[in-house]
Formats: C-alpha cells, structure tokens, sequence
C-alpha cells in the first residue's frame, strides 16, 4: 500500500488525470486502497514523524511554515516527552 501511495504522489502523476497536486495528494490514500486522508492529515503525520526522529522544532517548524516554532511547540510539543528523559540522561548520566 505504501508503494502504491508513494506512486500516486509522484510528480508524472499529476496530468491529463489529475491536474493539480492538491488533487493527487487527496486521491493518493484512495489509489492505494488506504482510507481516506486529507492534505492536513498528511502534514500532521510528517511533523510527528520528523519530531519522532529526533528533527529539530526548528526545522520543523520552518518546514511547516509555521509563524514561530511557539506554534510548533504548543501543537507538537506533547511528542517529545521522551526526548525530555534522553536529555536528562546525557546531561545527569
């Protein structure tokens, strides 16, 4: 399923069939028989997967355009809690 999603968001897909990004990105998890998603969904999933792997709030934020990372931290910010016991540990051993 993931390979047909990916697929159904390539650049060469979006054409004669469907004309616009926005388009293909909302009928890509239908291609892929996934359930349906929409645009923020996926945005939400790649701020909470860039956060899990450890990417900056920063970079996230930027990426998201968000108006300051304080944005970024109040809607992200409950997913670090782990990265909050890691920082303790290097700094405390």
């Amino acid at each position: 399923a993931v390979q047909a999603f990916s697929t159904a968001i390539l650049p060469g897909t979006v054409n004669r069939k469907c004309p616009s990004p926005i388009v293909a990105v909302s009928s890509a998890p239908i291609t892929a028989g996934l359930p349906h998603l929409n645009f923020h969904d996926l945005r939400r999933s790649c701020a909470t997967m860039m956060i899990a792997a450890g990417v900056d709030l920063y970079v996230v934020s930027k990426l998201l355009g968000h108006s300051s990372v304080t944005v970024t931290q109040t809607r992200y910010g409950h997913l670090q809690t782990d990265r909050i016991a890691e920082g303790l540990g290097r700094t405390f051993g």
